[in-house]
Order: C-alpha cells, then structure tokens, then sequence
C-alpha cells in the first residue's frame, strides 16, 4: 500500500486500532494529508477493516462491499504499512521534545515498528526510580523488549514478564545495539555500583558477552567494583585497550585472570611476567616459536594445549618435562612417553591419551584401559569378559564401549545409571527409536 496514494484524501476506520493508538494513527497520516473518518461517506476512498468490529459494522461493511468500487485492507496489513512509513529521525525529535511518555510506551508496545526504532525509542522511556517490572507500565515495555528480541519467546510466552526472560534475552543476543540499550537503562544502571543488587546479574552478563560493545566494557571498569570488572578479565579475548586498563589497576585477582588468558598482546604478557605470573602463562597461553623460546624453560609448559609436535619433541628431549607431557591429554608423544616405563607416566597414557595408533600388551592395565574413550573395542571386548567390577564399572561409562556390552551392563543395577547416563548409549537409542518411528 503507498499512502501517497491516499493523499488529500478520506480513508474510514471501522472498529478498533491494533497496533496504533487512535490518536497516533491520526497524527502519522496527517504528514500525508490524509483525514481519518469513523464513518463512511461518498468522498472516502478507502476502508480499513478494524478489530472488534461489532455486528451492525460488519452488516456495514459487507453492503459497502456490495455497492460501492472502494478499496479495503485489513487493520494488520494497514498498521504494518504505516509503521514502514514512520520517519525516525522526526519521530524521535518530537518525542525528545515533548518527553510525551504515553507516546513513548504506545510505540514501543506497537509490534511493527523497527528494531532499530524500538531501541532508540525505549532509551526516552522513564522507568521512575523502579524496576523493570516494579508497575504496570515498567513491566509492559519490558515485556515489550522481551517479546521483540528473546528467540524462545514463541515456545513460552510467559517468559516475558519475567526477570529469566530479561536475563536470557541478553544471554542469547547477537545484537550488540541491544546490549548497549539494556546496559543505558534505568534499573540496569542502578545495579552499576551495586554488586549485591538484584540486577547485578546483568552486569555480569554483559561484562562477560562477546558482543557486548567496547565502551560498555570501558565504563564498567571505570566504576572500579571488582566484583563485575573480574569477568570483563574472564572473557576469552580482550581488546588490548580493555588489557592496558585492567593491569594498570594493580590487582592481583584481575591479574590472575588474565594470566588465564589463552590470547594476550606481547606487551601484557611481559608486564605479568614480570609481576610473576609465568608459571600459569606457560600453561594457557597460546603458544607461537618466540614464546616457546621465552617460556620453554618452564616445566609447565609442558601442560600447554598448543604445543605443536616439534615443541613437544623439543621437550621431550629433557626427562623434567616427561610428567607434564603425560599430564597433557593434547601431547602426541603417546608412545614415547609409555615407553619411559614410568609407572606414573604409564597410568597417565594408559587412562588419558589417544592409544589407538600403536600397540602394546594390555596385560596388566585393564583398569586404566576401560576407562580410555581411545582403547580399541576389541581390547574393551576382552577387559568385559574378565568380569571385574571395577572394570566394568568403567566400561559403563566409557563412549567407546560397544552398545552389546552397554546393553549387557544395563541390566546390572550397578552399572544401570551409568549407562544411560553414557552419550553413546543414549545416542544409539535415539537412533534406534527414530527408524522403529520411520520403518
């Protein structure tokens, strides 16, 4: 529909508005000078079916079908149209203006209105000193919010007039204007110095958010509560802007959490050298050749997830670092640390690492091979024939266990929990279930 169309001229309204208000609905169409009637006349040139309409407006409304070459449209399709229409930049500037708060609610309870409008307009709203869902009009455009941007929303309507609802909205958003947005308002800005508000959840949430926006972040360290700054120094990557102001505040817990970091820029990494972090650097830090070389004269190294296979061939060189490898379940040195013949080292490979690729006499390490998810099923096979409790009670747990066994152990109250509580175990059955359904 083009409005221009209708220009100068007469549209009627039979029955109820849906989206707009009535007086909001006159007000938009006069920027095309178009006069909106309740009633028909000759000059009308189009009719809107409205909501609600009681029986005498439909008997109307079907005899004007009947006698007259005027158009219709339907209440939605016209509202929908008309929210297209709107001019943002007009719209907001008379709203700043006039701080009309009963407009400010009508729209932003008005579903066909942007996104990108709803957000710049629930900025003007007024939350008076309350909480988001402290009185009635508080609790409708938070709903409102709610409604526009939570995904699950049409699987639990009920969800929008709840705190959960406003939490897992900015939980699962992508939308870092909306985050923003939620961060600027009233009830969320009440819990900025507060770690024990009841909001404070929020901040968290937002400190924590991958696209939570930069100068959010910035501004929730300058408030200097630890208690929210520690889970900006928790995200898993930083800004080096955001690196910069959390070392210059000198705080040990926040240095720590970024000594956890698995990405820091060169310049963190030797300040928190420096203030004695390396032990944990050279466990997470993602490694390149020139922090190999700073930090391989660190045991702990050995523990790094990253190390490439010519680093951990480097290390493995050096019998100090042997119990790290064995400890890293990412190392590939499978063999050559079994071959150590270290007995703690043995029990470390034979539990946690990737045994599949060479070959070795099981006997004697059944225990530790029952629970390895790597052990070939033909060596599981045997350990379950043995019959061995403590075997066996790996073997429930164990993915790779083959679903025969699993089906045996199942009918043991011993094991019963553990293997329906097994990923494989439950992913057969589902399987199962799904072509019995379908055959």
């Amino acid at each position: 529909m083009n409005l221009q169309k209708y220009n100068n001229k007469k549209i009627a309204l039979f029955g109820k508005t849906r989206a707009f208000e009535k007086n909001e609905l006159d007000s938009l169409l006069k920027q095309y000078n178009i006069t909106l009637l309740d009633h028909y006349q000759q000059d009308v040139v189009l009719i809107v079916e409205g909501a609600i309409m009681p029986t005498p407006l439909q008997e109307k409304i079907q005899e004007l079908y009947k006698t007259t070459d005027v158009d219709f449209i339907d209440i939605d399709i016209f509202e929908k149209e008309l929210a297209v229409a709107i001019e943002p930049k007009k719209l907001l500037m008379s709203l700043k203006l006039s701080n009309n708060q009963e407009r400010i609610i009508s729209y932003l309870t008005n579903d066909y209105i942007t996104d990108t409008l709803f957000l710049s307009l629930v900025k003007l709203y007024r939350f008076g000193n309350e909480d988001f869902f402290e009185n009635d009009t508080n609790r409708d455009v938070t709903a409102a919010l709610i409604r526009r941007f939570y995904k699950e929303y049409e699987t639990n309507h009920n969800i929008q007039y709840s705190n959960v609802g406003l939490i897992n909205t900015v939980e699962n958003t992508t939308n870092p204007e909306l985050l923003e947005t939620i961060f600027s308002l009233e009830p969320t800005q009440k819990a900025l110095y507060d770690p024990n508000h009841h909001n404070a959840k929020l901040i968290q949430i937002l400190a924590l958010h991958p696209q939570t926006p930069l100068q959010v972040l910035l501004h929730i360290i300058n408030t200097k509560e630890i208690e929210y700054i520690k889970y900006i120094a928790s995200r898993d990557q930083l800004d080096p802007t955001l690196e910069e102001k959390l070392l210059s505040m000198q705080n040990k817990t926040l240095d720590t959490l970024l000594a956890y970091m698995p990405y820091l820029s060169k310049i963190s990494i030797t300040t928190l050298l420096q203030r004695g972090y390396e032990d944990i650097i050279a466990q997470h830090i993602t490694l390149d050749e020139s922090l190999f070389e700073t930090l391989h004269v660190n045991p702990f190294i050995a523990l790094n997830p990253t190390l490439s296979l010519e680093m951990q061939k480097q290390l493995f060189k050096d019998k100090q670092y042997h119990l790290y490898l064995a400890k890293n379940f990412t190392c590939k040195l499978t063999k050559e640390l079994f071959e150590t013949n270290d007995p703690q080292i043995k029990e470390l490979v034979l539990r946690y690492h990737n045994i599949s690729e060479f070959s070795f006499d099981p006997s004697g390490y059944e225990f530790q091979l029952s629970h390895n998810p790597t052990t070939p099923a033909e060596i599981l096979q045997k350990i379950y024939e043995q019959n061995n409790d403590a075997f066996n009670a790996n073997l429930a747990k164990n993915p790779a266990t083959p679903v025969d066994i699993l089906y045996q152990l199942s009918f043991d109250f011993r094991y019963a929990k553990d293997v329906k509580q097994n990923p494989a175990f439950s992913q057969h059955i589902k399987t199962t279930h799904a072509i019995g359904i379908f055959e």
